[in-house]
């Protein structure tokens, strides 16, 4: 062996434990690192349940996001916020302070009461198939912050009297709906489908985007008139009305001349709505409401025409 080699000082050793309590890894910005666990929740949601496990302050950052979508229906709950119908009060605490999306479907309306006085951060609010009253539920969805609101608007507002609706906004002060961008309204019949009945729409200040499943020229045209701020008008239409067997709430497509030409108007065929598709929509940031963006913009490139020759 060469003199070279001999001759290198002995080194001992790395003590790998102690190497690293000497000299550990640098601790990131506490704002960086909620960024990054942030971020991989986002792109893999099916991770936010491991992440969750990592640390306390992990935890915190997570369970905001874990808890977004709430979902209560007889069908499929996410949470479980019931266990044998009585409350699970930890995690029915944690779910509804954290809900910012919420679909409410086919339970009575009191236990939507309940859920929904809790949920105080809510943004996007879908109620399918309440069974009872809907009037106390009033009061609550005028005190949240609701963006994006799908309901049977005839239940909603309806008087004492059986068949009497009252779409009064500003009767449910202070500002009931203010901040709505988006609502979609299940269960239009053809007998309320007049504008003295919906007028009090116009005094939504924020809408921009609404769904209605049984239209009229004559609706559609008083609506552009009286909405001034709206930019979509989704009309669900059907090809086979025996499929729904309720001719009363679904029409055939309208013909495009007309108001119907207009390119806010986006035409949908009618679906049966799911659970599971909503809470899909939800978390890919992929809704109806996207969709019909992207017709508008397809009809009014159309429209417009290629641009002119500069040559």
């Amino acid at each position: 062996m060469s003199s070279a080699l001999t001759d290198l000082p002995h080194t001992p050793p790395i003590d790998v434990a102690s190497e690293a309590s000497v000299t550990p890894y640098p601790a990131l910005p506490a704002e960086l690192e909620r960024e990054i666990f942030e971020i991989t929740a986002s792109d893999f949601p099916g991770s936010i349940a491991n992440l969750i496990l990592v640390a306390r302050r992990v935890q915190q950052w997570m369970e905001p996001l874990l808890y977004a979508v709430l979902i209560f229906s007889p069908a499929y709950s996410r949470p479980p916020l019931y266990d044998s119908f009585t409350i699970n009060l930890p995690l029915f605490e944690k779910a509804t302070q954290h809900a910012k999306h919420v679909l409410i479907q086919g339970v009575l309306a009191p236990q939507a009461v309940e859920v929904l006085q809790h949920c105080t951060n809510v943004l996007n609010l879908s109620l399918w198939s309440l069974t009872g009253l809907y009037k106390p539920l009033k009061p609550i969805i005028a005190a949240l912050p609701i963006r994006r609101l799908c309901v049977n608007i005839r239940e909603l507002f309806r008087k004492s009297d059986e068949n009497a609706i009252d779409l009064d906004f500003r009767g449910l002060e202070p500002a009931t709906l203010a901040n709505l961008t988006h609502l979609d309204i299940i269960l239009v019949s053809r007998e309320f489908c007049r504008w003295e009945i919906w007028q009090g729409l116009a005094d939504l200040p924020n809408l921009t985007h609404l769904a209605i499943d049984y239209s009229t020229p004559e609706l559609v045209d008083a609506i552009f008139k009286e909405c001034h701020h709206l930019q979509i008008l989704i009309l669900y239409f059907t090809d086979d009305l025996d499929v729904f067997d309720a001719t009363e709430h679904r029409n055939s497509r309208h013909l495009e001349i007309g108001v119907m030409s207009d390119p806010r108007v986006v035409q949908m065929k009618e679906t049966i709505d799911s659970i599971k598709g909503w809470e899909k929509d939800v978390q890919r940031q992929d809704d109806f409401w996207t969709r019909a963006e992207k017709v508008r913009e397809m009809r009014r490139l159309r429209q417009q025409g290629p641009p002119a020759s500069t040559s």
